[in-house]
Formats: C-alpha cells, structure tokens, sequence
C-alpha cells in the first residue's frame, strides 16, 4: 500500500473515532481512494476498485483497456454502498447462570447515523466445529431479531443477530436493550461489530480475480462496520489466572493506546499496575499456573467502559 493511501484511509479512521470515541481504529482499506476529477493516475489503471473519501463508499468501474482506462467517464460505474455509515453505542450487563453467565447488550443508534443497524456482531471463542461462514439458525430471543453463529473469517467466530426482512432494526436515535448471550465462559474484552444494510448493488461484468479479492476484503466485517470494545465471554471454565490476567493487561493496555480509555486514568493506572505485579510474581517457568492473590482494587471506575471492565474484573479474578 503506498504512503498517500495510508494517510487518506487514516484520516478516514480517525472520522470514525470523531463520531464515537469508544470505536476501535478502524482496518486499512486495500484499495485506492477514488480520485474526486475522475481521472485514474496512470499507476492505478490497472485497478477496478476504490474507496470515495467523501462518501465512504465503494466505487467500482468495469475494466478496460487501453486509452480509455484512464478516464472514469468512460467506464462503467457502479457505486456499492458500504453498511459502516451507523454510529452504535453500546452498554453490556452481566448476570450469572446455571452453567456460567449471561450478557445482555443494550444498543443505541445516534441521531446523526446515515443507516439503520441490521446487524450486530459480539467476537466470541469458537462455539463448535463448524466450516468459516456457515451459518446456523438459532430461534431468537429478541422479537424482530434472529441470533446466529457465524465465522466472517477463518479463526474468528461471533455470535451474530439480524434484523428480519419485516422488521424495523435499529432506527437513528432509536434504542433496543435484550440482545441476551448465554455462555458457561468467563468475562473477558472482546469486539462488537454493528452493520447497516448490506448492499445489493449489481457489479460490472468480467471483474479480474484481483479486484474480486480486495472486494471480499473491504466488505467483509472488519472493515465493513463499527467495531466497539465490549465485554463478552473469552475464557472457558477452567482457564489458569495468569492467562486472564495476561490478556486483561493486554486489552487494557490497547484501549488505552488508541485512547478508547483514559490513559492518565485513576482506575486504569492502578489495574495495569496490580496486573503486571501479578505477573511479575509468577513463579519461573510456570507461565499459566496463576499462583497467588491479584491484589485488590481501590480506584473506582469513572467512565461506563471502566465501570464495565471493572465488572469483568470481579467476575473472572476476583478483583474489586
């Protein structure tokens, strides 16, 4: 990717985070921003597909060659919509089980959102063997709204509700609590992704392989949607603590590198600080048996997101 795609997709990342503070920055696109004249630079003729910075969305041009490849003018133009244009919030609550715990997420479509959210996403561990991308129906437990398990990539599994055709979504300034996550693993930070409708625009004819991959790229999940920090089951029954501690200090430590949390904050400072003593006093060589106490916390939470890890916190290593 060359430089001047990077800084112009950056730009565009660091809009989504103007919109939402919370959101994760967003994946670079792997294709080029659509030039604003129409006139495709003579290094980029050869692409099919680009990325309009002033929509944010696709624009795809039918292959040609020759004098013409040059002049978008005069090649066909397709425009797809992307189904990242939502501004989600998102507050979670945990409740124990039989079996483990529930999450149960409340979702809020701002005013300002371009698209009603039709789908939403939570990463979770795997569920079971099942091929990347398949689908399997669950009957839902929220009226209007279907929950699947499904892999958007090989390696990566969420637990995923969509709207139904007859139903409404989530409207801007529209809110809709109960999206409700039985699971027997333990709280950990993890991912939620939200999607407006998915475009079923007709593409151009005789696309070269190159430019249907970098398309099943840029509309797949992770750069198709919003991505939000939540918290959801990661860890199964049994998992040692340091592992958990590990992988809380890590999170933590990312969201407070993309400014997601206060890095300067009370109760961030003191848990990356109890986390990594713990660590530290792990005896050598045994990595992942989690042997002593984690110490308690005496900062309190400020903000919703601390006040949300600080609950997974208790649940799955007794910190308070």
């Amino acid at each position: 990717m060359c430089y001047r795609w990077a800084v112009v997709l950056l730009l565009l990342a660091g809009g989504v985070r103007a919109q939402n503070p919370k959101a994760v920055r967003a994946v670079l696109s792997p294709v080029p921003p659509y030039p604003r004249d129409g006139v495709i630079p003579e290094g980029l003729r050869a692409e099919s597909v680009f990325l309009d910075t002033v929509t944010g969305d696709l624009v795809v041009l039918q292959p040609v060659s020759g004098a013409l490849a040059g002049a978008a003018s005069q090649r066909a133009e397709v425009r797809v919509a992307l189904a990242r244009h939502v501004r989600p919030q998102l507050s979670v609550s945990i409740s124990k089980a039989p079996g483990g715990f529930t999450y149960e997420y409340t979702v809020v479509n701002e005013a300002a959102t371009r698209q009603t959210i039709r789908s939403f996403f939570v990463a979770v561990p795997r569920p079971q063997p099942r091929a990347p991308g398949s689908l399997t129906s669950e009957p839902g437990m929220l009226e209007g709204w279907e929950r699947i398990d499904y892999a958007p990539k090989p390696g990566m599994w969420t637990s995923r509700w969509d709207a139904l055709e007859s139903a409404p979504g989530i409207p801007g300034a529209a809110r809709i609590a109960g999206f409700r996550l039985p699971n027997g693993n333990l709280s950990g930070i993890t991912r939620a992704y939200f999607q407006g409708p998915r475009s079923r625009a007709e593409l151009p004819r005789d696309l070269p392989e190159a430019a249907l991959r970098k398309l099943a790229v840029v509309q797949g999940l992770e750069f198709n949607s919003v991505a939000l920090p939540t918290i959801g089951p990661k860890f199964p029954a049994g998992t040692d603590t340091s592992t958990i501690a590990s992988d809380f200090r890590l999170e933590i430590g990312i969201l407070a590198d993309q400014g997601v949390l206060a890095a300067e904050s009370p109760f961030v400072r003191e848990t990356l600080s109890s986390l990594g003593r713990f660590l530290e006093s792990q005896p050598s060589g045994q990595a992942g048996v989690g042997t002593g106490v984690i110490p308690r916390l005496k900062q309190k939470p400020g903000s919703q997101m601390e006040r949300e890890i600080g609950e997974a916190l208790r649940l799955s290593l007794g910190m308070e």
